[in-house]
């Protein structure tokens, strides 16, 4: 009877070590499986994480490139607008130009016009201004 008692006793201790093990089996996989979700979890916010950075730089890359396509646009717009009043002024110039060579066109037209009335209008006066009249004319 000791002996089944001592059997007993041994086959309870076995039992209660398989249960043991089986338990603690358990919980590593348990804490494993933790582990692994824990470390699927960290994985998706640091792939969301990269692709928020990658759009992020994308977006400014964008916003970088717009703005140096405006920055051109308006560049070519003032060149353009200067282009047109460098040829507004260009023009005006001439004008005036051409204003002031008909004037003093005129004006030595009127002027001949004048000197030669005077030649013919010389009757009664001393004969060192008839000769610088004439030689005017």
């Amino acid at each position: 009877s000791e002996r089944e008692i001592l059997k007993r006793k041994q086959e309870n201790a076995s039992l209660s070590r398989i249960l043991m093990r089986e338990q603690m089996r358990k919980r590593l996989l348990q804490s494993a499986n933790r582990v692994a979700k824990v470390s699927e979890n960290r994985r998706k916010q640091l792939e969301d994480w990269q692709c928020k950075i990658q759009q992020d730089l994308e977006e400014k890359e964008r916003l970088a490139s717009q703005r140096r396509r405006e920055y051109i646009d308006s560049i070519r717009l003032k060149s353009q607008g200067q282009e047109s009043r460098s040829e507004i002024v260009r023009g005006k110039r001439r004008e005036l130009l051409e204003e002031g060579e008909r004037s003093s066109k005129d004006f030595l037209s009127f002027r001949r016009k004048h000197i030669g009335r005077l030649a013919m209008d010389c009757d009664g006066l001393p004969e060192a201004v008839r000769e610088e009249v004439a030689e005017a004319s």
